[in-house]
């Protein structure tokens, strides 16, 4: 699947590693970590070999493109562990699209014969919204597990860490995936990972693919009319306020501007409130 260029203004991470940026009055602090690191172990009788590279992390904004490969093998009864993280994502402080990969590969032959392995690919961004935001979440969530001996944790997560109003989302489930709508003021963090772990022994032959695209973009909020209460949502709360406003008789409600309130307002807000937020 080919994910196209998505603008955003900025994004971040809340991880301690990061780098902040002031980029306008409707998004500040923002911060970026990503990463990936992958370990193997294999066994065979009284043969042991073990494959434990450090995590690679990068905590700047522009193209992120490594890979982590950790094998470990005995040939005693045959055993085999290799596992491969990579990642190529970009993102700057107004775009952020990426894919990431993790795959598993695992062979066991004889009584004694274990094989473990785990490995991770991970991006993840927080940012401050001092204002609301529009946003569009797209991708797909690939996996193919083989075997039983094969977890797979791969996760997509959008949640709102500091005020209301905003349902987290969370994807863990394969298969494509939009999303959209806007973001009240307040603090956020976006995750996505691959994750994987196996553990073979005995008579255990297979292989585990796990793959993540995904594109996340958030751009002004235009000028809502039917958003009485300002929270960035139309919803029951906006159409009752306005029936506060219409009741009171209150210049608000004057909706199509002919300086009078009555039934030609309360019939033009309601198209307002049909229509949403565009």
């Amino acid at each position: 699947m080919r994910i196209s260029s998505c603008r955003m203004r900025c994004a971040g991470s809340a991880a301690a590693l990061g780098c902040a940026a002031m980029v306008s009055a409707d998004i500040i602090e923002t911060r970026i970590v990503r990463g990936l690191d992958a370990e193997t172990r294999a066994t065979s009788g009284d043969q042991q070999d073990l494959d434990t590279p450090e995590p690679i992390i990068s905590d700047d904004f522009g193209l992120f493109d490594r890979g982590h490969d950790s094998r470990a093998r005995t040939d005693d009864e045959r055993a085999l562990a290799e596992v491969l993280a990579t990642q190529e994502t970009f993102a700057e402080p107004d775009e952020i699209r990426g894919r990431l990969f993790t795959v598993g590969v695992a062979e066991t032959r004889g009584d004694r014969a274990e094989a473990r392995g785990a490995g991770s690919s991970w991006v993840a961004y927080s940012f401050v919204l001092t204002e609301p935001m529009r946003f569009s979440l797209v991708g797909a969530y690939i996996t193919r597990d083989e075997e039983e001996f094969f977890v797979d944790s791969s996760q997509i997560s959008l949640v709102q860490t500091e005020g209301d109003g905003f349902k987290a989302i969370e994807i863990d489930d394969t298969g494509d995936f939009e999303f959209g709508g806007v973001l009240p003021r307040g603090a956020y963090e976006f995750h996505a990972q691959t994750e994987l772990v196996v553990e073979a022994e005995g008579e255990d032959v297979g292989s585990l693919v796990s793959v993540i695209e995904f594109g996340f973009a958030m751009e002004e909020q235009r000028d809502c009319r039917a958003d009485i209460n300002g929270d960035g949502a139309v919803d029951a709360d906006d159409f009752f306020a306005f029936l506060d406003l219409f009741a009171d008789d209150d210049r608000r409600a004057d909706i199509n501007g002919d300086e009078r309130i009555d039934s030609f307002d309360f019939f033009a807000y309601l198209d307002l409130f049909v229509e949403g937020c565009r």
